[in-house]
C-alpha cells in the first residue's frame, strides 16, 4: 500500500482538543483517488495500533465507508499523520 496514495489523520476529540483524560484516539484513512484501502492493510494498521504501548484505545476508520454527515463532522478538524 503506497503511503502517498492515502491520507492518514487524527480526528475527533483528540484533534479538536476537547478530549477527556481517557478519550480514545480516532485515526482516519482515506484513499486520495477514491480507491479502497485493502482489507489486509487495514487489518495490519489496526494490529499495529493495538500493539502500541499506550493506555488508550486507538481506532482506525476507513472514511470511504462512512456517511457524508460523519465526514462533514469529522473533517471540521483533522491533524495529518506524518512520519
Amino acid at each position: 500500500m503506497p503511503q502517498q496514495d492515502y491520507d492518514v489523520f487524527l480526528f475527533g476529540s483528540r484533534a479538536t482538543g476537547t478530549n477527556k483524560q481517557w478519550s480514545d484516539f480516532d485515526v482516519g484513512i482515506l484513499g486520495n483517488h477514491g480507491q479502497d484501502v485493502p482489507a489486509v492493510a487495514k487489518f495490519d494498521i489496526q494490529d499495529n495500533l493495538d500493539r502500541l504501548n499506550v493506555p488508550y484505545i486507538v481506532g482506525l476508520v476507513d472514511f470511504k465507508g462512512v456517511t457524508d454527515n460523519f465526514k462533514r463532522l469529522a473533517f471540521r478538524k483533522v491533524v495529518p499523520w506524518t512520519n
